[in-house]
């Protein structure tokens, strides 16, 4: 079982904030999360599409533990020749 970090209680005013006027990506588009979904298609829950370990990935890069890929719904980029289209777009 992989163990999930939590949030800092301190910072969940300030994300809850970032919320209602989201610019947590490069487009900036301000809306607010909690009431309609933003320009990537997110809202106020993250929904995660796919989630690997890489248990093989180099030890100097990343520890005797190996890595990991979180894939999210909902990407801003739109680009023509995506290779994870279905799933950031589901």
């Amino acid at each position: 079982m992989v163990e999930c970090p939590s949030v800092p209680i301190e910072l969940l005013p300030e994300l809850a904030a970032q919320l209602r006027r989201c610019t947590l990506c490069p487009r900036r588009c301000g809306v607010n999360r909690r009431a309609r979904r933003g320009y990537c298609g997110a809202g106020a829950v993250v929904r995660v599409a796919k989630a690997f370990l890489h248990p093989w990935e180099e030890p100097c890069l990343s520890g005797k533990h190996g890595s990991g890929t979180v894939f999210f719904i909902g990407c801003n980029l739109r680009c023509v020749y995506c290779q994870n289209y279905p799933i950031s777009h589901a």
